[in-house]
């Protein structure tokens, strides 16, 4: 419980301008950034994740390509950080020690969380072993953790652990739970492993608060969520409202209401494009366990092939995709529209 101990409360983990970036095509600018954390500093929260959507060297043609380099994120992030800890995100496929993990730590950054598909965890040995090596804080996100058993989590938990990771995030990459399977997955996990654990909710069945809530009153130590609740699709817990309803219910989390307040402010007035909420096919993104990720990618090639969004949910949905197979969006269109012409 190495982590752990370095904290009275509750940890929470802010990574509003990452998954924010999804919603708005990773268009953020260096003084968005830097000004968000001018304010993030203040306001209590250790961990502050920046980045593009899908993390470090991820900026492409295919993932979209971002406004800055990651360079540049994390330059105008340390910007305005002091008290919180800058904290990068990255998926093994996308990046790689020498082109991306490398120049980060140069550049500061030593606090890194490895995204990895939920039955998946070693692919991420490697990158825990190097970053571990140079003194780096590493947590472990399982992505899609809707589509594993409570006994593949505690797994995969387990390997990590093995693996000297600090902290594993459950990350409801779909928005699909509900909280009475949050708080039996919680009480399973918690009882097993050491290291701490948080829950990253998406809002697409407008149950991130619940889900969040659920998860720390089941043994969950980390408090994952966004300020305004940007993120892809319909949004993330937001941390203006998950924070102090767990201070009322006597969940000390040691992050100054004020603050955050004036960040959720800052957010709404200077980052978010539009109020992320649940429309229809995000909410059937939510109930088929599709990643919120899809939803733009959905509207878009729906339009291409001139097909209902919804519909193409889903045909998408008997693939049971996984992030990252957006691929499988086209295949589901071209199968949908034989099978109209068939019909």
């Amino acid at each position: 419980m190495q982590l752990l101990d370095k904290f009275d409360n509750l940890i929470v983990y802010d990574s509003t301008l990452r998954d924010g970036s999804h919603a708005i095509r990773n268009s953020l600018s260096a003084e968005q950034i830097s000004g968000y954390a001018r304010i993030a500093q203040g306001t209590g929260v250790p961990f502050v994740e920046f980045g593009h959507g899908l993390g470090l060297g991820a900026s492409s043609l295919q993932s979209g390509l971002s406004r800055l380099t990651d360079q540049e994120i994390i330059e105008a992030a340390l910007e305005g950080l002091d008290n919180s800890r800058l904290s990068c995100f990255l998926m093994p496929g996308y990046a790689t020690v020498n082109k991306d993990i490398k120049p980060a730590m140069a550049q500061g950054v030593s606090n890194f969380r490895i995204g990895c598909h939920c039955t998946e965890a070693n692919v991420a040995l490697r990158h825990i072993d190097y970053m571990k090596a140079n003194g780096a804080t590493v947590f472990i996100s399982l992505t899609m953790s809707h589509m594993a058993t409570k006994e593949e989590l505690l797994e995969q938990g387990l390997l990590v652990e093995k693996a000297g990771a600090d902290a594993l995030i459950l990350m409801d990459s779909a928005g699909h739970y509900i909280p009475s399977r949050v708080a039996e997955t919680a009480s399973y996990l918690s009882y097993s492993l050491v290291i701490p654990i948080g829950f990253h909710a998406h809002n697409n069945l407008g149950m991130a608060a619940a889900n969040a809530f659920a998860s720390v009153e089941n043994g969950f130590a980390i408090v994952d969520g966004c300020c305004c609740g940007f993120g892809a699709s319909s949004g993330n817990c937001q941390l203006e409202v998950i924070i102090p309803q767990l201070e009322k219910y006597g969940h000390t989390t040691g992050v100054a209401l004020p603050r955050l307040f004036e960040l959720a402010d800052y957010t709404r007035e200077h980052v978010l494009q539009e109020i992320p909420f649940s429309d229809p096919l995000n909410i059937v993104t939510g109930l088929h366990g599709i990643s919120s990720s899809f939803s733009s990618h959905i509207k878009r090639i729906a339009g291409d092939y001139d097909l209902n969004a919804i519909d193409l949910c889903k045909e998408l949905a008997k693939h049971k995709p996984i992030g990252t197979q957006e691929d499988l969006i086209i295949e589901s269109a071209i199968s949908l529209k034989n099978s109209q012409k068939v019909a």
